[in-house]
C-alpha cells in the first residue's frame, strides 16, 4: 500500500522596478487550491482571510455592486487580513455616472495573483467590450486589466490583480490591444488604441476625463505636446516565479504640427529613458495628412512597432523557452521627453498588458523589414488583403454538425501569401482558436450541441497589412436525445442505474458513482472486503446527489496500476489522468486532445470546465453549459488533514487511478489538476473499458 502523498507548494514572487502594479494571467496557478484547510467562503462582502485563502462576494441583490467578488488563492497572504468589498464613488464617463468597486484594505499587496469579479456598469456591454480598469496613481496611469473570462449570464468580468485599488467595468472608456512578438531572439511589441480621443487629465482633479482631441488642437505647433507610446517588456521565470519588472523599456514620441491645411508628424525613438546615456532619436517623418488620418492611424500607435534592442535592457538576459514574458503598452499626451513625472503630462497614461506567455509560444513577427520601427505597409505602396468573405457555414446557418469545417474566401492584389487568424466563441466573446498559412479553411474542436457560435477571420500579408472580416454566426444541431454509447444508455450496478454519455471515443458515466456502505468520516476506509464510502457532511442523502467519496486506496481496491477497475462495475474502470486529458481536450474549444497544456498542474485549458459542468447547482448560478452531457456537480471533497468536508457548491473534484485529482470550480471555465493526499476523499466518474 502506498503511503499518503504530501504536496508542498512554494511560491516566491520578487517584485522589482518602478511600477507598483503588475497584472498578468498565470495559466498554471490560479484561484482555488482544493487541498488547503480552513479556506473562507463569504457572501457578505467581508471576511477575514488567512494563508488558506478564500472566496468573498457581495450577495446582497440590493447592493449597487451585487456580484462583485474576489478569489484569493492559498499562500497569497502571510497573515490574517480583513478583506472588504464596498461601493466606491461614481465617476462620469461619456456623460454616464459609472459605479466603482473598492477592494479593501487600500493598497493591500498579495504574494500571488488574485482574481476579482467586477459587475458591468452599463446596459450596452457585451462579452467582447467589457474591460476592467483601475487608477495607478504612482505611475499616473489608468490600467486596463487582462481579462480572465467574462460571465455573460451574471454580467461580471473577471481579471487578475496583485494589489487592491478602486476598479470599474465599462465598455466605452478606452480599449487598447497589445501584442508581444519575436523574430529570432529579438522581442517586438505593437499596440492599437481603439478609442484614442478620451483620456483622464491629472492636472485637473475635478475632471475625471478630458478630450485629447481638444488638447491636440489647442497645442498644434507647440514645442511641448507629444503623443507618447511606452512599451515595457516583463519577464517571469516559469519555475522560480520571481518577477523582473521593467526588464526593457522603449518610448516613442510623436510630434505633430499643422502646416497650412494639413498635418505633419515626426516620430522619435527613446530607448530606455531611465538610462541617462540614452537620448531620443528621430526615426520617421510624414507630412500632408488630414487631422483624421493623423489621429485615426498614427495616434492609435498601430503603425509603430517597438524592437527591444540591447539599449532597451537594464541587464543582459539569458532566458529559457518556458520562461514567461509579456508586454505592457501605454498611451499618453506628454509635455516633453521624460521617463515619468506627473506634471510633465497633459493626460494620464492608458496602459494594458498582453498576458503572460512562454517564449516558445510567442507569435513570430513578420514586419518592419527595414528595421526603422514603422510598419512597412504604412510607408510603402503595399496593398492590404481583401476583407475575408463568403463564409461557410453561411452566416446565421443552423443545424451545423459538430465536426464542420469553417471556410472563407480572400485574395491579395499583390499576390502575397496570406496568414489567417481564426477567432471563434459564444455571444461575441471570440477567442483566437487557430492560424493557417494561405489556407482558407479551419476545423474547430470543442463545439457543443445546440449552441450559437460567432466567428471572424483576420488576413495578414508579409508586410503586416491586415484586413478583418465581418463577424458571422452559426448554430449547431440539437443533440436529439441521449443515445448513450453505441446505443447502450444505462448501466445497472449494485441496485442503482447509471446513464452513459459518449464524448469523443470515450464512454463515461453521467453520474458520480455511489456504491458501498457509508461510514463516518472520523473512521478511515480499510481493506476489509467491503466497499466503504463517505457521504458529504456524513449525510447519506448527499451520496444520492453527489455520489460516494472514496479515499484513493479504497477507490482502487488496494491495487496500484493505471485504469484499474477499482470500485467501478465490471467492464468499467477508474479513469487515468491520460483519459481525463482526452476528455478535457475533447471538450475544450481552444486546446485539443494531445495539447501539452493538459499535462500541466493547476488550472488548464480555456473553457473545458464550463462545457463539462452541469447547468444548475453551482454557487451564485455560475453553472456550466453541459455541452456534452457530462453534468459535473459541485460535490466538494473530504480533507483528511482536518477531517472536514469542504467546497460543496463551489468545487467538483474527481479521483483518477493516477493519484491525481481533476475538477472544476464555480468561478472558472478551466479544469484543475493536482496530486492529492491519498487519505483525502473525492467522488469518481467511471469510464468504459
Amino acid at each position: 500500500m502506498k503511503n499518503s502523498k504530501a504536496k508542498t507548494v512554494l511560491t516566491l514572487i520578487f517584485i522589482l522596478g518602478l511600477a507598483t502594479f503588475y497584472s498578468g494571467c498565470d495559466k498554471i496557478n490560479d484561484l482555488i487550491t482544493p487541498d488547503k484547510e480552513d479556506s473562507v467562503n463569504s457572501t457578505t462582502g467581508e471576511a477575514t482571510v488567512g494563508t488558506a485563502g478564500g472566496t468573498i462576494s457581495v450577495g446582497d441583490e440590493s447592493s449597487p455592486i451585487y456580484g462583485a467578488n474576489i478569489e484569493i488563492p492559498a499562500d497569497a497572504l502571510d497573515e490574517d487580513v480583513n478583506i472588504q468589498i464596498v461601493a466606491g464613488d461614481k465617476v462620469e464617463i461619456n456623460g454616464e455616472m459609472v459605479q466603482t468597486v473598492k477592494f479593501q484594505p487600500d493598497g493591500q499587496q498579495f504574494k500571488d495573483q488574485v482574481i476579482i469579479g467586477v459587475p458591468w456598469s452599463t446596459d450596452n456591454q457585451e462579452a467582447d467590450n467589457s474591460k476592467i480598469y483601475f487608477y495607478d496613481e504612482a505611475n499616473t496611469e489608468i490600467v486596463q486589466l487582462v481579462n480572465d473570462h467574462v460571465d455573460v449570464q451574471n454580467k461580471i468580468t473577471y481579471a487578475y490583480v496583485n494589489h487592491f485599488s478602486k476598479y470599474f467595468n465599462n465598455p466605452q472608456f478606452f480599449w487598447i490591444e497589445s501584442k508581444l512578438m519575436k523574430r529570432g531572439d529579438i522581442f517586438y511589441a505593437n499596440m492599437n488604441m481603439h478609442t484614442p480621443m478620451m483620456y483622464v487629465k491629472p492636472l485637473d482633479p475635478s475632471s475625471f476625463y478630458a478630450n485629447a482631441q481638444e488638447i491636440i488642437l489647442d497645442n498644434e505647433g507647440s514645442e511641448n505636446c507629444f503623443v507618447r507610446l511606452r512599451y515595457i517588456l516583463w519577464h517571469r521565470h516559469r519555475i522560480r516565479k520571481y518577477y523582473i519588472q521593467g526588464l526593457a523599456y522603449q518610448d516613442f514620441y510623436i510630434k505633430f504640427a499643422k502646416v497650412n491645411d494639413s498635418w505633419d508628424i515626426t516620430i522619435y525613438r527613446y530607448d530606455n529613458p531611465f538610462i541617462t546615456t540614452n537620448q531620443p532619436e528621430e526615426i520617421f517623418h510624414k507630412s500632408g495628412m488630414s487631422f483624421e488620418q493623423m489621429t485615426d492611424d498614427w495616434f492609435t500607435g498601430f503603425p509603430v512597432t517597438a524592437e527591444f534592442n540591447e539599449n532597451c535592457f537594464w541587464n543582459h538576459l539569458d532566458f529559457f523557452d518556458d520562461d514567461l514574458f509579456e508586454v505592457s503598452c501605454s498611451w499618453s499626451l506628454a509635455r516633453k521627453f521624460v521617463p515619468v513625472f506627473r506634471n510633465d503630462f497633459w493626460t494620464m497614461g492608458k496602459s494594458v498588458f498582453s498576458g503572460l506567455k512562454p517564449a516558445s509560444e510567442i507569435n513570430s513577427y513578420n514586419g518592419d523589414y527595414n528595421n526603422n520601427n514603422i510598419e512597412d505597409n504604412f510607408e510603402n505602396g503595399n496593398n492590404a488583403p481583401s476583407k475575408p468573405n463568403n463564409p461557410q457555414p453561411a452566416d446565421n446557418a443552423t443545424g451545423v454538425t459538430l465536426n464542420s469545417t469553417l471556410q472563407w474566401s480572400c485574395n491579395d492584389a499583390d499576390g502575397d501569401a496570406l496568414t489567417y487568424k481564426i477567432y471563434l466563441g459564444e455571444e461575441y466573446n471570440t477567442t483566437l482558436v487557430g492560424t493557417t498559412d494561405n489556407i482558407t479553411s479551419f476545423t474547430p474542436t470543442g463545439l457543443g450541441y445546440g449552441h450559437t457560435y460567432y466567428w471572424y477571420v483576420e488576413a495578414t500579408d508579409p508586410s503586416g497589412a491586415t484586413s478583418t472580416g465581418d463577424t458571422w454566426s452559426f448554430t449547431t444541431k440539437e443533440a436529439g436525445g441521449n443515445t448513450g454509447c453505441n446505443g447502450v444508455t444505462t448501466v445497472e450496478y449494485e441496485g442503482k442505474t447509471y446513464h452513459t454519455v459518449e464524448i469523443g471515443n470515450q464512454c463515461w458515466m453521467k453520474e458520480n458513482l455511489n456504491v458501498g456502505t457509508m461510514i463516518n468520516s472520523t473512521t478511515s476506509q480499510t481493506d476489509n472486503g467491503t466497499i466503504e464510502k463517505y457521504c458529504y457532511g456524513d449525510n447519506v442523502a448527499n451520496c444520492d446527489q453527489y455520489g460516494g467519496f472514496y479515499q484513493w486506496n479504497e477507490l482502487m481496491q488496494y491495487v496500484e496500476y493505471e485504469s484499474a477497475r477499482g470500485v467501478c462495475p465490471e467492464g468499467w474502470h477508474v479513469p487515468s489522468k491520460a483519459e481525463w486529458y482526452i476528455l478535457e481536450g475533447n471538450a475544450d474549444s481552444q486546446y485539443g486532445v494531445g495539447d501539452e497544456i493538459w499535462e500541466y498542474g493547476g488550472w488548464r485549458g480555456f473553457d473545458a470546465g464550463k462545457k463539462l459542468k452541469a447547468t444548475s447547482g453551482w454557487f451564485m448560478n455560475n453553472n456550466g453549459t453541459d455541452d456534452f452531457g457530462f453534468a459535473a456537480l459541485p460535490g466538494g471533497k473530504f480533507n483528511s488533514s482536518n477531517g472536514h468536508f469542504t467546497d460543496n457548491l463551489v468545487g467538483g473534484w474527481f479521483w483518477t487511478s493516477s493519484g491525481r485529482m481533476h475538477g472544476f470550480a464555480y468561478n472558472n471555465d478551466k479544469v484543475y489538476s493536482s496530486s492529492e493526499f491519498y487519505d483525502d476523499a473525492f467522488p469518481v466518474r467511471c469510464v468504459k473499458d
